[in-house]
């Protein structure tokens, strides 16, 4: 029988000859063993624990315990955290992209000019989206609309965007 690859193999401050005797004594596969050794994750074999390990998290000054809670307190999906983090870039966490907001059309209405249909209704007062459901329908009464609100926009703020 050739040699063995792990060897006194310690889980939960119990050391092991190796993987069988510790697969055997921990009622799992041997294959698990090795796979957590592989991964450095012995500590959390045979717990039934999923996903990734729990780590803490700064962002802006603020400690997490968890990517989760980051997740929550920014209103963002756990995957944002997680793809920030690996990017090296934790503090960009819940801020709007270099470009303002995600897959954004720039719109000009009349004399001012905006990001994104969605800024153009929130500045212009309207209903949430109703720039962008009035040019996408073609609707002359919203339309309408829009170039009245955008009208009164450019006399009220006395700048164009």
């Amino acid at each position: 029988m050739g040699k063995r690859k792990y060897t006194d193999i310690v889980i939960n401050g119990v050391t092991y000859a190796d993987v069988d005797v510790a697969a055997a004594a921990l009622s799992v596969h041997p294959v698990s063993i090795r796979q957590h050794i592989r991964n450095g994750t012995l500590h959390r074999a045979c717990r039934g624990l999923s996903g990734s390990d729990p780590m803490p998290v700064r962002v802006r000054g603020n400690l997490f315990d968890r990517p989760a809670q980051a997740a929550a307190h920014y209103d963002v999906c756990i995957d944002h955290v997680y793809r920030h983090i690996a990017a090296g870039a934790p503090d960009r966490i819940g801020l709007d992209n270099e470009r303002g907001q995600y897959r954004a059309k720039a719109v000009t209405i009349g004399p001012v000019s905006f990001r994104s249909r969605a800024e153009a209704s929130r500045k212009l007062g309207l209903g949430k989206d109703y720039v962008s459901r009035a040019m996408t329908r073609n609707s002359k009464r919203m339309l309408e609309t829009v170039i009245a609100a955008a009208m009164r926009y450019a006399e009220t703020e006395g700048t164009v965007s």
